[in-house]
């Protein structure tokens, strides 16, 4: 029960980086070694945030406790944030990894000089 949010949370994180990876920060031999670059270092933050994110996403759920009430009494605090329960909770939980992941990959980068062109 306690490894329940990080492996639903493991789902759209995978999906989420793997389409960040494709589609934004896909490479391409026609652009310059600078954006080429940044692009690698994106893609390989964006799965480290995904880890990062599902490794999170599991912590915050169990941090009061492993047993299906305490994880179900946090997602609905969770969700209470939003005005819901823990349905919304549970949503969020599952959501958070892939923000997280193209929040990293973005920053990385930029850092890395991406996007100039």
């Amino acid at each position: 029960m306690a490894a329940a949010p990080a492996v639903l949370a493991a789902g759209p994180a995978y999906a989420g980086a793997k389409i960040m990876n494709e589609t934004l920060f896909k490479d391409q031999p026609d652009l310059c070694q600078e954006e080429r670059d940044a692009r690698s270092a994106a893609r390989t933050a964006t799965n480290i945030g995904a880890v990062a994110g599902v490794a999170g996403a599991g912590a915050v759920t169990v941090a009061a406790g492993a047993s299906g009430a305490a994880i179900m009494s946090t997602l609905a605090g969770i969700g209470g944030l939003v005005g819901g329960g823990a349905i919304a909770g549970t949503a969020i939980v599952a959501a958070a990894p892939v923000a997280v992941a193209g929040a990293i990959g973005y920053g990385i980068y930029k850092l890395f000089g991406g996007g100039k062109e």
